[in-house]
């Protein structure tokens, strides 16, 4: 059997499982899964996507989520993980004031209150 397909989505339910209750709920119930396409880097993995977010998983970066919304909109007009970011390294991060920050490989994508979206790259 293919070790990153039968690893990966093992990892990503375990992913979901310790999620908190909230983050479930927000996710939505899970749809189509696959393997991602090599990053620049050359990361490959798997992805669940939920109804509001998604769930990525690699070897080198383990498992993490991301929610539909802005940056999530930015990321995929970047091309996903093929693009200039690469893969999704850690969770995204939602603050209370409705702000977002998103960490990938090669840069940063965030959101301030206002709705605004930047990316940064890495040098």
């Amino acid at each position: 059997p293919d070790l990153l397909v039968t690893e990966g989505s093992s990892a990503i339910q375990d992913k979901y499982n310790d999620l908190t209750e909230e983050q479930q709920v927000r996710l939505g119930s899970a749809k189509d899964h696959g393997t991602t396409a090599a990053s620049p880097d050359g990361t490959k993995g798997r992805y669940r996507n939920y109804e509001n977010g998604v769930i990525y998983w690699s070897p080198d970066h383990g498992g993490a989520v991301m929610y539909h919304g802005p940056t999530y909109d930015f990321y995929r007009s970047t091309d996903f993980e093929r693009g200039r970011y690469g893969f999704l390294t850690e969770d995204e991060t939602v603050n209370a004031d409705g702000s977002r920050e998103a960490v990938f490989e090669r840069g940063t994508i965030t959101m301030d209150s206002d709705g605004n979206v930047t990316g940064s790259l890495e040098d």
